[in-house]
């Protein structure tokens, strides 16, 4: 229990799927896969409440950097919004000590 400054590194990767229609007016599921890799650093707090249930509340800068690889469909078709780039990433976890 108590206050921490703690690096990490995050890897993420996932399919995307999302409706789209061709030149010629024709419905598809555009597809493509996700992949980032970032890292930062994070300020938090642990609690311990009745010596078993813990409270974790973090935040901090990050930085990750992903690439789209399109399937089916064209690239304009995803946006990755927040997981390319600088961001914040917070948190609250709770858990059980033992």
């Amino acid at each position: 229990k108590g206050f921490y400054l703690a690096p990490f590194i995050r890897y993420q990767s996932f399919s995307m799927k999302t409706p789209s229609t061709d030149i010629g007016g024709q419905p598809y599921d555009a597809e493509a896969s996700f992949t980032s890799f970032g890292g930062g650093l994070l300020i938090g707090g642990q609690f311990l409440f009745g010596d078993i249930v813990t409270l974790d509340l973090f935040i901090g800068p990050s930085y990750n950097g992903g690439k789209v690889k399109v399937d089916v469909g064209d690239e304009d078709d995803f946006s990755v919004g927040s997981f390319d780039g600088f961001g914040v990433r917070f948190g609250v976890t709770v858990g059980l000590a033992f």
